[in-house]
């Protein structure tokens, strides 16, 4: 039986680099209340299977961490589960505690078991390539919007077409294109770590090639999602990156990334141009590419069109920023009435609601930091930041795995939740492994 459940947990594990991608589509629905969606994605059934095997694990883990670990390990998730008691929403407290438990255990279980470098090598890049291959359907969407193929018949969200804004910014298979643009940052930032090994070890120059349009395809892939917080956290990486790289090991080579970007950057805004200059809108190519400046720059740059838009934004969406800010506001509001220990887990749609009954009881905070205020208080965002520099402890000698964090740590700025971000807890552990294990990342 043993054998088998270990033959099981190899396969499943196999497959987490793939099933990570569909955090939406394709979706089981179970019904909904007046609070929250019921719904079972891929990594939400590979999450239970996953986690119902590393049950048997328990007693090993214990005895293996100390006193200090497992007070660690477990002071978060008991908060969580603990704030269900006094929480506006125990049954979405319940869910979301039993997420976070096996998240948990999932993450315990991966940094224990023992892999060898080349397979965690190898699970990595399957993840790049399959992140080439849901980019490669996000762009397949975009064309295929402004070709007049209906949005339900492609899996693209009801914001995400090219009525919006003049040309399309696909979602993948997640809910929306801020979380596929977030899937696909560590799978970015990966593609860069092989090209610079490819480099460092003197690899063929086919290999580095191949790499080099690998990453050149993903990148871009991010950027036509054109998810703000995902795209601003990125190029914050690649920032962080060559700080490192540069001012601290003098690889001045990697500098071709500056121009690397802004070539992507480049080609990202002819396509969105082609795609305004193709759709059935009235936007021109010229169009397509001012409005998409105009909104990556937060309305800071203005080219004061004038042109009566057939779709519905004509350049900055200041409501998406606005929106944010408000949920923000309200958030922080709902928190001061219950600061110490937060509304409790699962809460925070209820308590925005209790405070502005304009929003929904099922409404997100739209960031990671605010929600965890609101919901476990005081309290909970220190066992986080408690959390945090653990984390960044044990990454320390680790520059790729910093700079993933360091992306992830700033996309929680711009959204909220597990079930749809499973990819920030569950992927890191592995490229942890490969770089305490092997020479990758380890600068």
């Amino acid at each position: 039986m043993e054998k088998w459940l270990k033959r099981l947990e190899e396969t499943l594990l196999f497959l987490l680099p793939i099933v990570i991608f569909f955090s939406f589509l394709p979706i089981i629905r179970l019904g909904m209340n007046e609070t929250m969606n019921f719904e079972l994605s891929l990594p939400l059934i590979w999450l239970l299977l996953f986690g119902g095997i590393s049950v048997r694990k328990i007693p090993h883990f214990w005895r293996k961490y100390s006193l200090k670990g497992r007070l660690l390990w477990l002071a978060l998730p008991s908060f969580m589960t603990l704030s269900i008691l006094w929480s506006l929403n125990p049954l979405r407290g319940f869910l979301t505690a039993g997420i976070g438990w096996l998240i948990v255990l999932l993450i315990i279980n991966i940094l224990q078991m023992k892999l060898r470098a080349k397979e965690i090598e190898q699970l990595l890049r399957l993840h790049v390539y399959t992140a080439a291959f849901v980019g490669a359907y996000c762009f397949l969407q975009g064309w295929l919007n402004v070709w007049g193929v209906a949005s339900e018949a492609i899996g693209l969200c009801a914001g995400c077409t090219y009525q919006t804004i003049g040309f399309p910014h696909p979602n993948g298979f997640a809910i929306e294109p801020q979380f596929m643009g977030n899937l696909l940052i560590m799978p970015a930032l990966l593609s860069l770590l092989f090209v610079y090994y490819d480099i460092e070890k003197k690899k063929g120059k086919k290999q580095i090639l191949g790499d080099i349009l690998l990453t050149i395809f993903i990148i871009m892939s991010l950027f036509i999602t054109f998810s703000r917080g995902a795209i601003y956290a990125f190029i914050l990486a690649v920032i962080y990156l060559l700080w490192h790289l540069c001012g601290k090991l003098h690889k001045f080579y990697t500098l071709w990334l500056i121009p690397g970007i802004l070539f992507i950057i480049g080609t990202t805004l002819l396509t969105q141009g082609l795609w305004a200059q193709i759709s059935p809108t009235n936007e021109s190519f010229r169009h397509g590419i001012t409005r998409s400046i105009e909104h990556m720059s937060v309305g800071l740059i203005d080219f004061n069109e004038d042109i009566v838009a057939d779709s519905t934004f004509s350049g900055y969406i200041e409501e998406s920023t606005d929106i944010r800010l408000s949920l923000n506001e309200s958030a922080l509001a709902a928190w001061q009435k219950r600061p110490l220990f937060g509304a409790g887990l699962g809460s925070a749609g209820s308590a925005i609601h209790a405070q502005e009954a304009g929003y929904s009881s099922k409404e997100i905070v739209q960031n990671e930091y605010l929600q965890v205020l609101l919901e476990l208080g005081v309290i909970g965002v220190l066992i986080g930041v408690i959390y945090g520099g653990e984390v960044f402890k044990k990454a320390r000698k680790y520059v790729w795995l910093k700079a993933v964090l360091v992306a992830y740590l700033a996309t929680w700025c711009f959204f909220s939740g597990l079930p749809n971000a499973l990819h920030i807890y569950l992927l890191p552990p592995l490229l942890y492994l490969l770089s305490k294990r092997s020479g990758y990342g380890k600068i």
